[in-house]
């Protein structure tokens, strides 16, 4: 470190210069299950020389909410400012209108294997007192990664650290990582629902946007893969205090629904339907509702939760190639899947529209049915939809041949 360099950091700690963050408590809401009319979400990010610039939109029935942040290291010192404002553009006049959440502050900038912040990880809250009352750590310190101590003490899951940060000046909605992540969504991630009822009672803010254009309710299903560990209590506990937005887009173009239906619980999807969730949302490219992503997840319980809210004749439903539901579970080969959707009258011999959206490239501009589907894919599937259809004793059809312009077809070899 240079002569410079160390000139700076001895200012800025002389300086003493203490974050402002304009904190306010959520109130408890009476009108649980009341749902909010965010239809989509929206970011910008801008990362140049160490300048983190982002913006986030989330359109609402009546207005539009903006928050813009700005992060940026200080030139020869271990500091950082951050900026957060957001504001509110109501549609009908064009006014706006400042919202209550935001702030400034400068931090220091610390190692992520630092010793407090390990000891914030940790839980060991005997060092993380130790440090904070010796003057070697400070509540605002960030990591390289841009974690906040509050944010380790939140993920490593002890309460008492959390409640030690907090009491002290650490604010709830200091955000944190690469995504803006703010830590009642790092709570809700790592399953930490006592921190997040902490986190909640001392103003966390329920509907801030992360860079993924995720609102809290969507940090339940975090993870890809199906039948993640039920989050109904959580549900219940962001029910209490806010008016969930249910209908939100994230950046992918889902609902929590659809996320819930895919990577969730049969409970978390009753949930959500209690509390006004709309299974029939479609996303805007392929049309999708949540029992698409139930089925190309390979969620059979979500399925089944979900398959009541649907007339037979609505099972028919096609997405925008013209593909069915058995389409979907044909080229995931989900035999169960399959099987529930052939007993509530799913045609075998549906044929989808000829286009280049999202198929695999043999069936490119070609119609095809769910067979033709299933033997575009490797040889497992294949024999997985094969032995379905034999289960009810239905005649496969010949699979097409992209390569034959004869419009001949052929059966794909199946050992």
């Amino acid at each position: 470190m240079d002569s410079m360099e160390q000139a700076f950091n001895k200012q800025f700690e002389a300086m003493n210069l203490q974050n402002r963050w304009h904190d306010q408590k959520t109130p408890l809401n009476p009108h649980i299950g009341k749902k909010a009319q965010a239809t989509s979400s929206l970011w910008a990010q801008i990362n140049w020389m160490g300048f983190n610039f982002t913006i986030a939109k989330t359109q609402r029935s009546n207005c539009h909410d903006f928050t813009l942040r700005l992060r940026t290291g200080i030139p020869f010192a271990e500091y950082i400012f951050q900026l957060e404002y957001s504001f509110r553009k109501y549609a009908f006049c064009g006014l706006m209108s400042p919202l209550p959440s935001g702030g400034y502050g400068f931090s220091r900038v610390i190692a992520d294997d630092s010793e407090f912040m390990a000891a914030c990880l940790s839980g060991d809250l005997a060092v993380v007192k130790d440090l904070c009352r010796n003057g070697s750590a400070r509540l605002d310190d960030v990591s390289k990664k841009n974690m906040t101590p509050l944010m380790y003490a939140v993920e490593g899951g002890d309460v008492d650290t959390v409640a030690f940060l907090l009491d002290n000046g650490a604010s709830p909605n200091w955000l944190g990582g690469s995504r803006q992540t703010s830590p009642i969504q790092w709570a809700i991630k790592n399953d930490r629902l006592d921190i997040a009822r902490i986190l909640i009672q001392r103003g966390a803010d329920l509907h801030h946007v992360s860079t993924l254009g995720w609102t809290p309710l969507f940090y339940c299903w975090a993870q890809l893969y199906a039948n993640q560990s039920k989050k109904t209590d959580i549900l219940k506990l962001l029910a209490e205090y806010s008016c969930l937005e249910l209908e939100v887009l994230d950046t992918k173009e889902w609902t929590v629904l659809q996320r819930a239906s895919a990577f969730g619980t049969a409970e978390d999807v009753n949930v959500l339907l209690k509390l006004g969730a709309n299974p029939f949302t479609k996303t805007t490219g392929l049309q999708w509702q949540g029992i698409h992503y139930a089925i190309a997840a390979g969620n059979q319980t979500t399925f089944e939760e979900l398959l009541p809210k649907y007339a037979s004749e609505d099972l028919q439903v096609v997405d925008e190639r013209g593909w069915s539901l058995l389409h979907i579970a044909a080229q995931a080969g989900h035999q169960s899947l399959i099987r529930a959707l052939l007993d509530n009258g799913a045609d075998p011999y549906a044929k989808s529209k000829p286009t280049r959206f999202y198929v695999p490239e043999e069936l490119c501009d070609r119609t095809c049915t769910p067979g033709d589907v299933a033997c575009g894919m490797d040889s497992a599937i294949q024999r997985r939809y094969l032995d379905v259809l034999a289960e009810f004793s239905l005649l496969a059809q010949p699979c097409a041949d992209p390569s034959d312009e004869t419009g001949e077809v052929f059966f794909d070899a199946v050992e």
